[in-house]
């Protein structure tokens, strides 16, 4: 019994290296994120959208921390528990790369179709 809990603390170890070592990037990231969302918040538009860079640096702080822990201890929850932390952090990263790309094909499509609604007015408008 004492040996398989030997090779699962090993294992454990060697599987949480390299989360370990991007443990300090992971924090870094997520201190300058907790950082600009305080300073977006000191805007009345920034208080709107600041909770969420403020969230993932949370959630990058708290998975740094499990990486560590998990290669320092060989802890299994610890580096599953960073490891579902990275998952949320690429998830909501990635949603919000899809929300801003619809964003600017809208900005585009409007910006186009004001071009043409004022074209209508005036002809001449854009005769160079």
């Amino acid at each position: 019994m004492e040996q398989s809990d030997f090779m699962e603390d090993k294992l454990v170890k060697e599987l949480s290296q390299p989360l370990a070592n991007a443990a300090g990037w992971m924090k870094f990231i997520g201190i300058s994120l907790i950082v600009l969302g305080s300073i977006t918040a000191l805007t009345i538009v920034g208080l709107i959208t600041a909770w969420l860079p403020i969230w993932l640096g949370v959630i990058l702080l708290k998975a740094s921390n499990n990486a560590r822990s998990a290669f320092v201890a060989g802890d299994k929850k610890s580096l599953i528990d960073s490891l579902l932390g990275l998952n949320n952090y690429f998830t909501i990263n990635g949603v919000l790369v899809i929300i801003m790309l619809l964003l600017a094909v809208l900005g585009i499509v409007f910006a186009f179709a004001f071009g043409l609604f004022f074209q209508a007015f005036d002809p001449d408008l854009f005769q160079i």
